[in-house]
């Protein structure tokens, strides 16, 4: 990164160029040139830009009689390795799926900077989750102490997108009233939209035979 930048932008510029190309799977070429050049121009610009191709792809994936946007809800539950910590990291949140002609993309509502993209759900899903590690690890490399690491991945999911908030609210009325187009979500759990996102970090001394349990939670679920 160029001198004087802080951690924090240098995070946000590789956050952006990550999202550009997670969401390959979803966007035509001419929509990725649009967001490559908006990164060019800085975030604000990238964000907004992001968030015109999600109106646009919400505006083309919405029939007269049936929504085929979907309010979901990913879980983490994980430890990250710093330079001289070991963090446990539990979050719970928000996500808006949009499908596509050629596939499924996932967009962050809170926190709203992130997406990913696959050919259908589960690939979706492993993207976005490659995609959230991603982004824990990149702050972990830039963050000098673990106090600097909590601080920066709560100020992260503290951001949430109010345009998708208002789709994600729309698309849990549209799934309760019967509205909504199911058949992509069959294999999916459902967990209550109530839910609020939430992130804990916790700093870890040591490691225990314990952390080997697998997180049976569910990674992704529908919002009703």
């Amino acid at each position: 990164s160029p001198p004087g930048s802080s951690p924090v932008v240098s995070h946000r510029t590789r956050l952006q160029r990550a999202t550009v190309h997670s969401l390959r799977a979803g966007i035509s070429f001419a929509t990725e040139t649009r967001l490559g050049y908006a990164i060019l121009q800085g975030r604000d610009q990238a964000m907004q830009t992001l968030g015109e191709v999600r109106d646009h792809s919400i505006d083309r994936a919405t029939t007269e009689d049936a929504f085929r946007a979907w309010p979901l809800i990913f879980t983490y539950k994980g430890n990250v390795f710093g330079r001289g910590f070991i963090a446990s990291i539990h979050a719970v949140s928000r996500i808006l799926g949009v499908r596509e002609d050629d596939g499924v993309w996932l967009s962050g509502v809170q926190p709203g900077g992130m997406a990913a993209g696959g050919k259908d759900i589960p690939a979706a899903y492993t993207d976005l989750r490659n995609t959230f590690l991603g982004i824990l690890a990149d702050i972990a490399s830039t963050a000098d102490t673990y106090e600097a690491f909590r601080a920066e991945v709560e100020r992260f999911f503290d951001e949430r997108d109010e345009t998708a908030m208002a789709d994600w609210n729309a698309a849990v009325a549209a799934y309760r009233n019967n509205l909504l187009d199911r058949t992509p979500m069959r294999e999916l759990p459902v967990l209550p939209a109530g839910m609020a996102p939430t992130v804990t970090v916790a700093r870890r001394s040591e490691m225990t035979p314990a952390d080997n349990i697998i997180d049976d939670s569910p990674g992704l679920a529908a919002a009703a």
